[in-house]
């Protein structure tokens, strides 16, 4: 747990969560609500933040630095607070650094919340990570956290539709049930039924 490991390839992703008792059918995305100068803060420093603001640790499994790197945060072995309660025993959650799509300080009303602040090695990982998901998971959905939050907008993030994104190029995927209505993931079975 909190290892806080760089992991350089698919088939790595993919081994951590093939190894990974806890059933869990659903990835949770998020941005973290950092700037675009962002570049050194991976699952290491996020963490050392949750705690300095007196949380135990940081809620995310995994985390995608500005660079692309993807590194381990709380074990996939753990439920974790990443998301409302009623949506954390089936899923895992990936957060990006990123949110901010600008500088501390920038001119009023200029730095928003924005997908814009997302890079391109980030998108790469996201793609990257979501095809290790699907080979381990291959029946298994992919959310927001803003997709879990009734009439959200689009300061929640990750400041994207996550169902849209799978559904195209390159992962053609789509999910299974109604998070908001169904308030909660749909087991294996459910997903497969």
């Amino acid at each position: 747990d909190n290892a806080f490991i760089s992991l350089s390839s698919q088939e790595e992703i993919t081994s951590i969560l093939s190894s990974t008792l806890r059933e869990f059918t659903t990835v949770v995305w998020h941005w973290s609500g950092h700037y675009n100068e962002a570049a050194n803060i991976g699952a290491a420093e996020l963490d050392g933040e949750y705690k300095a603001i007196g949380l135990k640790q940081s809620p995310y499994h995994f985390v995608i630095k500005k660079n692309g790197t993807i590194e381990t945060g709380i074990s996939a072995e753990n439920e974790s607070a990443h998301t409302l309660e009623e949506f954390r025993k089936l899923s895992i959650g990936v957060v990006f650094i990123g949110g901010y799509n600008g500088s501390p300080g920038g001119p009023p009303g200029t730095v928003k919340l924005s997908v814009k602040s997302l890079t391109r090695a980030q998108w790469d990982s996201f793609y990257r990570f979501m095809n290790a998901f699907y080979f381990e998971r291959p029946g298994g959905n992919a959310f927001g956290q803003n997709d879990l939050i009734e009439n959200a907008s689009s300061t929640n993030g990750p400041g994207f539709n996550v169902g849209k994104k799978i559904a195209g190029y390159p992962l053609f995927k789509r999910n299974v049930g109604s998070p908001i209505n169904d308030q909660k993931f749909l087991t294996h079975e459910e997903i497969l039924e």
